[in-house]
């Protein structure tokens, strides 16, 4: 057995490596050339963005076999999702690796509380608020959208500080083909929150190995209570086990009580590492429909009353919950103050309820537009992706965002269809505009106005003024970068209720002329 669990162990780690590697490089793309893009697959086998298409029924098939895969490989050898495929449960062994390699005693582990009622809380909790709207629970902890920010948020930096360092030090695009990137616009409250929960992480993980997976992931929580009808399952012989416990000193998960010889299946995530460490045979992944009905301490004793217990906290957490989102600030903004939401975001309040904060259409954005909210959405919609037209504009011909969306928050879009799409509307402010602040020629927004919304009209002493159209604006944001007003923009984009298609664009619109020049 020990033979086959080292096989086990080392297809695992291959199988680990391969799906972080594109995992990374999936965020990381969009901002390296060299890096190549990643097959939709990648994103696909993610089971928490997977199912939240499930409950807004906007399945593809693509996603539902991936959904599908997951589950059925669940059923069939448990928890391997955890330990080969999830992003943020390899992060974890990652940095267990590095832990056990400076431990003097090669980092032992010790078997921990089960915490089902945690795990059933989390799982209840996360199918209610999902079904309530109240999804800021959920993307918190689901592992991907984790695993996102940290990467956007704390990782991507890095990498973009060492490119620029060789840059330095090479030339720019000299034989190394690089270039210096800029670094990722991340609001400072999204920063330290996301720091926060990577630091709160890290001090888990090194002091209870893969804790996090077995109490607050809700993915964890799902897979963990499938495990337990899985075929193949890890089990030990009462007759040859010699009770000398190397098995749990090397279980991560803490699921194997030694002393009772029992291993906690909806625990175990499949690492095989104890499969390898047991001297006597004792260990082995058998079939599990074939044994001897397990003996009560083997299975988890989920009585009604924890299950009516659990479920009622449950429940009125989610109502709670969804009362809050419906009520005061936390869930309403002021029409004339709505955020840009990316392209495909449809209604607001549909995108705000789907969106899981995983950050890859920030990530994935070529013109670096794309940030995390702070309160613009509400207290609810915290780091949920927004549109800025500080640092560029929102092309007509690409429509990257919508396509990269794992959950359906954004719906694909085609580029014809993009082109058209009203994604937000300028509003003019006369009192910050150069021509009433400084009696100055400008035109500069009617210039760069690809459907002429923007258009200018006679003012004073031979001035013109820009007025806004509003059904032919499509809030690409054009208007708003190129605006030499300081310190506020004379026009600004915001966000609309609804994203449909803007009125047809003007034919031989008439721009200001160049030849007086901007005053910028």
């Amino acid at each position: 057995m020990r033979r086959l669990g080292n096989i086990l162990r080392i297809l695992r780690i291959v199988s680990a490596t391969v799906f972080f590697s594109m995992m990374l490089m999936l965020f990381l793309h969009p901002h390296f050339a060299y890096i190549p893009a990643q097959p939709e697959f990648v994103q696909n086998v993610q089971l928490g963005p997977a199912l939240l298409r499930v409950f807004t029924s906007e399945l593809t098939l693509a996603l539902a076999s991936g959904a599908l895969a997951v589950l059925v490989l669940t059923l069939l050898a448990g928890r391997v999702f955890c330990s080969c495929i999830c992003p943020l449960g390899i992060f974890q062994d990652i940095v267990l690796f590095v832990r056990n390699k400076l431990k003097r005693r090669g980092g032992r582990y010790k078997y921990l509380p089960s915490f089902r009622r945690v795990r059933m809380l989390v799982l209840a909790g996360s199918v209610l608020c999902v079904a309530g709207g109240f999804i800021l629970p959920v993307y918190i902890f689901e592992p991907f959208a984790f695993f996102g920010r940290m990467v956007n948020a704390l990782f991507l930096p890095v990498a973009i500080f060492f490119n620029n360092l060789a840059v330095k030090l090479a030339g720019e695009g000299n034989w190394t083909g690089l270039n210096t990137l800029e670094y990722p616009s991340v609001p400072l409250a999204v920063l330290l929150f996301t720091l926060l929960m990577f630091i709160l992480l890290m001090v888990a993980v090194w002091r209870y190995g893969r804790i996090y997976c077995n109490t607050l992931c809700p993915v964890g929580a799902l897979l963990g209570f499938l495990s337990r009808f899985s075929l193949f399952k890890v089990m030990i012989s009462d007759e040859d086990c010699g009770l000398c416990m190397q098995c749990a000193g090397k279980c991560k998960a803490g699921c194997i009580d030694a002393d009772q010889r029992i291993i906690d299946h909806e625990r175990c995530i499949m690492c095989f590492n104890c499969l390898e460490s047991c001297h006597f045979g004792a260990l082995g992944v058998m079939n599990s429909w074939m044994r001897p009905k397990p003996r009560a301490g083997d299975q988890p004793d989920i009585s009604r009353r924890n299950f009516v217990i659990a479920a009622g906290i449950t429940l009125v957490a989610a109502t709670a919950g969804t009362l809050f989102r419906l009520s005061g600030s936390a869930g309403r903004i002021a029409a004339s103050k709505l955020p840009v939401a990316p392209p495909g975001a449809g209604r607001i309040d549909r995108f705000r309820d789907k969106c899981i904060s995983c950050h890859l259409c920030v990530s994935s954005c070529p013109e670096k537009i794309i940030r995390p909210a702070v309160l613009e959405y509400g207290l609810t919609g915290f780091a949920q992706p927004l549109l800025e037209f500080k640092n560029g504009t929102c092309r007509l011909d690409c429509a990257t965002c919508s396509n990269v969306c794992p959950t359906g928050a954004l719906t694909p879009l085609d580029i014809k269809t993009k082109s058209r799409l009203q994604i937000g509307q300028a509003e003019f402010i006369m009192a910050r505009c150069v021509v009433y602040t400084k009696h100055a020629f400008c035109g500069a927004c009617a210039q760069t106005c690809p459907t002429g919304a923007v258009r200018m009209k006679d003012w004073e002493h031979g001035l013109i003024m820009p007025e806004v159209d509003a059904a032919l604006c499509i809030g690409c944001g054009r208007c708003e970068h190129i605006c030499p007003a300081k310190p506020d923009k004379a026009i600004v984009v915001h966000g609309v209720d609804v994203q449909r298609p803007a009125a047809k664009a003007r034919k031989n619109v008439v721009k200001p002329s160049m030849s007086s020049g901007f005053p910028f």
